[in-house]
This record gives C-alpha cells, sequence and structure tokens, in this order.
C-alpha cells in the first residue's frame, strides 16, 4: 500500500473551515479520476497562514496563471485514537510552470 501519491487535480477550489475547537483548517475541494474530493491541507504554509488570516485567506482559482499547473502529494493519515480509520489528505500543494517543463 502507497502512503504517498502525486496527483493533478482537476478544478481545485481551496477554503478554510473553522472546527469546533475554534481552530481554522485549509482544505480543498477538487475533483480526480471522476470523483469529488475534499481534503484537509496539512501543509505547514497553509496551516500558518489559515491560523493567522483565517476565512477567505487561501488562494483561488483566478491566482493561478494559466501556463501554470496545480500538483498535490496526497498522503494517508495516521489512525484516528477512536475509530482506528486513517484518513487521506493534501500534505503539499505546489505547482508548476508548464512553459518550462522539459519532457524526457
Amino acid at each position: 500500500m502507497r502512503s504517498l501519491t502525486l496527483v493533478s487535480p482537476i478544478e481545485p477550489e481551496f477554503y478554510v473551515r473553522e472546527k469546533d475547537n475554534g481552530k481554522f483548517q485549509p482544505r480543498t475541494g477538487f475533483k480526480f479520476g471522476g470523483y469529488n474530493y475534499d481534503f484537509p491541507i496539512t501543509a505547514p504554509k497553509w496551516r500558518e497562514q489559515a491560523r493567522t488570516k483565517g476565512i477567505d485567506s487561501l488562494p483561488t482559482a483566478e491566482d493561478v496563471g494559466d501556463d501554470e499547473e496545480i500538483l498535490f502529494t496526497i498522503s494517508l493519515g495516521e489512525a484516528t485514537r477512536n475509530t482506528k480509520r486513517c484518513y487521506k489528505l493534501v500534505a503539499a500543494v505546489f505547482s508548476i510552470d508548464s512553459d518550462k517543463v522539459i519532457s524526457m
């Protein structure tokens, strides 16, 4: 079983959710492989931005250039104490300039 995978999401939307404990959690909704997903983002930079700036602090689709491709590193989180289930999350978000990618 793989615990990390790289995906190119379709129509990613970023938002911040306020949790019951008052903390802010960055999240992303996106399409991939014909399915809709909604995962938390655990990348430290994104978590800090959500914590300090709150709701509506994350980039939107308009912030990404037409020549950029967004990629997600999807990870399998640790099992929870109560349910012993593992949840998927976005461990890293990055973009690449498609004009600068070299094909091999």
